[in-house]
C-alpha cells in the first residue's frame, strides 16, 4: 500500500475494544512512529507515556466515560512541553498533532 491509499483509508475507532492485550513490540513500534515525527525547529517537544498496567488503565477509565477507554488495553499519552523555539514561537500543539497522527 503506498502512503496516499493509507491516507486515503485512515479511520477513528470510538467503539468498545476486545479484551486482547497490546504487544508490547507493538506499542513500542507505535511510540518509535511518534518519536520520529517532525517538529518545529526540531525542537522535540513531544513525549509519550504508554500505559498498559490495567489498575492504571481502570483510573484512566474512571476520569473518561468513554467506551473505547473503558475497554482499552493500552494507552498512549502525548505530552507537550509549549516552550518558545523560535523566538517568542512555539510550535507544541503542531509537534504533538504531528506525532499522534
Amino acid at each position: 500500500m503506498d502512503i496516499f491509499d493509507a491516507i486515503a483509508k485512515r479511520h477513528s475507532y470510538r467503539g468498545e475494544f476486545e479484551s486482547e492485550a497490546v504487544p508490547r513490540k507493538d506499542l513500542e513500534k507505535i511510540l518509535q512512529a511518534g518519536i520520529n515525527a517532525p517538529s518545529g525547529c526540531n525542537a522535540q517537544s513531544t513525549s509519550f507515556v504508554a500505559v498498559d498496567d490495567p489498575e492504571l488503565l481502570a483510573k484512566f477509565a474512571g476520569v473518561m466515560d468513554k467506551p473505547f477507554v473503558k475497554t482499552a488495553q493500552a494507552i498512549i499519552v502525548c505530552i507537550i512541553d509549549p516552550k518558545p523555539v523560535y523566538g517568542d514561537f512555539e510550535f507544541s500543539a503542531e509537534d504533538c498533532a504531528a506525532s499522534v497522527e
